[in-house]
């Protein structure tokens, strides 16, 4: 039987009173609901998805605002041209003299001498047992070298270079394969006549200052030199004789260092251990004298000379905390093993700077110093620990081991310290980020400013004062003159402050912290000649020059494809010729047709003359500026004698324009006298 449904037929809904109620609490029923708390587990899953969304979202962002700045930047030129030495090609470290006229190389079995602007083997030091791989030198005089290594073993030996000639001077800690106890070299450092050296061994370790013969050497290169020009002579007139030449070869001059060669040996003048190793000592052998903890240590006449003291002189000393701590661990033995045991040991290291004398000191080490312009003293500071110390080099004392005559306490411990060229400014960095300025040629504290409040700082470095745009001089003489402080952050961040007094501009940054760690800066070394250039290595290995001031990459040099740098964190490199030529040591692997691997390692060679964008830094050479100016009151004296003979003829002159005016000023006073007169006169 058929059906018939009829189209467009609505049904009458049901009544109220039949329809079944919705549940409030439903969320799925309610989409304006699904954006209310959610209940378990669901709060959970939608909290988690949402984090990964976000995250995700800002890495899209980030990589997309990273390609964005990489399509709009301009990147600086590179050169990846450069000239392969032919020789070291086992290089194990590259110094270049103070003058830039040498470079001297390291090699594993010596030390080799060539000029740094044709790289020609000027002389070689071997010894089969001595691999190079620090090297330290000081200008004694015109081509006249102080040379310090360090090899591998930690031995320390010093070496003279005259005279186209390396002589072997001494080691400092050479001891023999058999020796128990070893002493080993950390540190090295010399300047102004002084030799500080950080030794350690087994059980300590210690900072050692020994005082250069200079004016010794210089006679004896003298007479060295007269001997080898008599032999040379006489080498000359023996008809006998026979010359040889090396063709084909870059070495043109190699001669063996004279072994009968007997130079001055340095004598020691200062030793001192870490402050934790002078407060054990102290308190153990010594100790203080006081009756009860209550009352403290008596109290002892002191000078009022003395100088602050390192906070060794309490009851509380080493032997009291050791008693304490063992009575501590006997009482809670059980709970000990409970606690997290920290494993690393901090060691202690010293950082010295030699310093010339300053108002901070006595009069007499003050006079001599500005006299003689010799250093006096040396700055010393322990790493861990938030005093700097200063002990004089010319007190004569029967002990070696002297109490320090200037003690700068800090609020934070101390991670790097520079002192300007002149040593008239000293800059410490601290821990919690603050950079401590200090004049100590006047003896005043500059500036205290933050360097930076989620990092330490660490290093510091003073610029050119020939880069500071202004200076503050009077129309006699020259008061003071300032500079730029360049500060690292060990998050990357750089900043530069100036040293003006009384300064309060916001420091300029240079670059900060990258998002990507590969791009982390290391500030290597400003080249000779062009102040305002700086060199740097990335973590990934790419050498680049900055600008200093601007903080914009000029120019990126680049490695052959096989091969990288040693470290880059302590690469091999050095920069001779007055900035012209630098020197870079890479490491490169090979493989043979037999499979075997092959070292390739070289020297490489960039000419940094003939770069283009370095030619508007040469042509824009700023000569080198003291960084502070203090005259004397002879010299201002001279200073205002000289300006008023340089202005004879302009008084001249104004002197006889004076009494030429004379005479017509005398005819108008007599005629305003004449005038009263008649006025004032009564009336016949």
């Amino acid at each position: 039987m058929p059906v018939y449904i009829r189209k467009n037929v609505s049904y009458t809904p049901l009544s109220l009173d039949k329809v079944e109620p919705e549940d409030d609490h439903d969320f799925l029923l309610d989409p304006d609901q699904l954006w209310d708390t959610l209940p378990q587990p669901y709060r959970m899953i939608n909290k988690i998805l949402s984090q990964l969304i976000d995250s995700a979202w800002d890495i899209i962002q980030d990589k997309d605002r990273g390609r964005t700045q990489e399509a709009f930047r301009i990147n600086a030129p590179k050169y990846d041209d450069p000239v392969k030495l032919q020789i070291y090609q086992s290089a194990t470290a590259l110094h270049a003299s103070a003058d830039g006229k040498y470079i001297f190389v390291g090699l594993p079995s010596g030390l080799a001498a060539m000029t740094a602007l044709y790289q020609e083997v000027v002389n070689v030091w071997e010894d089969p047992f001595a691999e190079i791989v620090t090297i330290k030198s000081c200008l004694i005089a015109a081509d006249f070298h102080l040379i310090i290594t360090v090899d591998n073993l930690g031995i320390c030996r010093l070496l003279l270079f005259a005279g186209d000639t390396l002589y072997f001077l001494k080691a400092i800690n050479e001891y023999p394969s058999h020796a128990e106890s070893k002493v080993l070299c950390q540190k090295c450092e010399a300047e102004g006549g002084y030799l500080g050296i950080v030794l350690e061994s087994s059980a300590e370790l210690w900072l050692e200052v020994h005082k250069l013969p200079l004016e010794s050497w210089l006679q004896e290169k003298e007479s060295l030199l007269a001997a080898a020009e008599e032999e040379k002579e006489m080498a000359h007139a023996d008809p006998s004789g026979e010359t040889g030449s090396m063709e084909g070869s870059i070495v043109k001059t190699v001669r063996t260092s004279v072994a009968k060669v007997h130079f001055s040996t340095p004598e020691i003048v200062l030793k001192m251990g870490s402050p934790s190793q002078q407060m054990a000592q102290q308190t153990a052998l010594k100790g203080f004298p006081c009756q009860t903890p209550l009352v403290g240590p008596t109290p002892m006449k002191k000078d009022w000379s003395e100088p602050l003291g390192l906070g060794t002189q309490h009851v509380l000393g080493a032997a009291h905390i050791e008693r304490r701590d063992a009575m501590f661990t006997h009482k809670h033995e059980q709970l000990l093993s409970f606690l997290p045991q920290d494993k690393t040991e901090h060691t202690a290291i010293p950082s010295f700077h030699f310093v010339t004398g300053s108002r901070l000191l006595p009069h007499d080490w003050v006079q001599s110093s500005t006299e003689n312009k010799k250093y006096v003293a040396i700055a010393v500071w322990w790493s861990g620990f938030s005093t700097l110390c200063q002990y004089s080099l010319l007190k004569p004392a029967k002990d070696l081991e002297l109490t320090p005559d200037l003690v700068w306490p800090l609020t934070s411990p101390i991670t790097c310290t520079a002192v300007s060229p002149c040593t008239s400014h000293l800059a410490i960095g601290c821990k919690n980020g603050n950079i401590v300025l200090w004049d100590r040629t006047l003896g005043l504290l500059k500036a205290v400013v933050s360097g930076s409040c989620d990092s330490e700082i660490k290093s510091l470095r003073f610029l050119n004062p020939a880069l500071f745009p202004s200076e503050i001089s009077s129309e006699t003489y020259s008061l003071s003159s300032a500079t730029f402080l360049l500060a690292e952050c060990c998050k990357g961040s750089q900043m530069l402050y100036d040293t003006c007094h009384g300064s309060q501009q916001i420091p300029r940054c240079l670059s900060t912290k990258p998002d990507n760690e590969e791009e982390t800066q290391t500030i290597l070394q400003v080249l000779p000649q062009l102040p305002d250039l700086l060199l740097y290595v990335e973590r990934n290995g790419r050498l680049f020059i900055k600008d200093i001031c601007s903080g914009e990459t000029v120019a990126q040099m680049a490695l052959p494809t096989s091969y990288h740098l040693q470290s880059p964190w302590e690469p091999v490199y050095a920069v001779g010729a007055g900035g012209q030529i630098l020197y870079v040591k890479a490491e490169g692997t090979n493989k043979t047709e037999d499979g075997a691997t092959e070292d390739t390692s070289a020297i490489f060679i960039y000419l940094l003359r003939s770069y283009p964008p370095l030619d508007p830094y040469w042509s824009n050479y700023k000569g080198s500026k003291p960084l502070a100016v203090y005259t004397t009151q002879e010299e201002r004296i001279n200073t205002l004698f000289a300006r008023r003979v340089q202005q004879q003829n302009l008084r001249k002159f104004h002197l006889q324009t004076r009494w030429g005016q004379l005479q017509s000023e005398l005819t108008r006073l007599e005629k305003m006298s004449s005038a009263n007169t008649v006025r004032t006169s009564p009336v016949s």
